[in-house]
């Protein structure tokens, strides 16, 4: 989608909150965006609903990464390769690519594997999901922590979206997984009590029928 759009926004740095300077950038068809003016410069990418972009303002220096839901982009910033803080951005005049519905009868489903990370640690977890005629899952599975049920569901707008509850058997807590797919693989950003955490990936395309 070519032409301009407008970022604006909070993001988090210790624990407060501020706001991202509203902003007007040129976008391409190819995704890439970027603005260049006196003292700031931003230079991103748009790909397979995820963006990466850096925004450098007197000389400092933020490398910024997230996921499109809808217009508005969630995700982790660093400085100096450290995680520093969160992001919420709407990007105002981009909208998601849409692809058709069908893909959604084309994902398999019975057992399969995937991943998460938390405080830079990779945490594999074994699934099995059911798929339902309406874009809806169900399924269970197990990691280092536990075994946990999974329910989800993809976008009624746009089935590259999906939404993933995760329960540990045994706790009340809620964990929120929030990515796309593509490929037979959904990868994303999972987030607690609206602290927002690291990647997940559930590849899909490993799945094996349920005995």
């Amino acid at each position: 989608m070519k032409g301009k759009c407008t970022i604006s926004g909070i993001y988090t740095e210790k624990g407060k909150k501020f706001k991202f300077p509203s902003t007007e950038v040129i976008l391409e068809d190819s995704g890439i965006f970027i603005l260049k003016s006196n003292d700031t410069i931003i230079d991103g990418s748009i790909k397979n609903n995820s963006c990466q972009f850096t925004y450098i303002k007197k000389e400092r220096k933020l490398q910024s990464e997230g996921i499109f839901t809808g217009s508005t982009l969630k995700g982790n910033w660093k400085y100096n390769n450290t995680d520093f803080g969160e992001f919420e951005l709407n990007f105002d005049g981009y909208k998601n690519p849409k692809k058709e519905k069908q893909i959604i009868k084309e994902i398999p489903y019975g057992k399969c594997k995937g991943f998460y990370y938390e405080g830079g640690e990779k945490h594999d977890m074994d699934l099995e999901l059911g798929l339902m005629d309406d874009g809806v899952f169900i399924g269970k599975g197990k990691d280092d922590k536990g075994e946990f049920e999974l329910t989800g569901a993809f976008s009624q707008y746009d089935s590259c979206e999906v939404n993933i509850t995760k329960m540990y058997a045994g706790k009340d807590s809620i964990i929120l997984y929030n990515g796309v797919f593509e490929n037979a693989v959904i990868k994303g950003l999972w987030m607690l009590e609206d602290e927002l955490g690291e990647e997940f990936e559930i590849n899909m395309g490993t799945i094996e029928p349920s005995s």
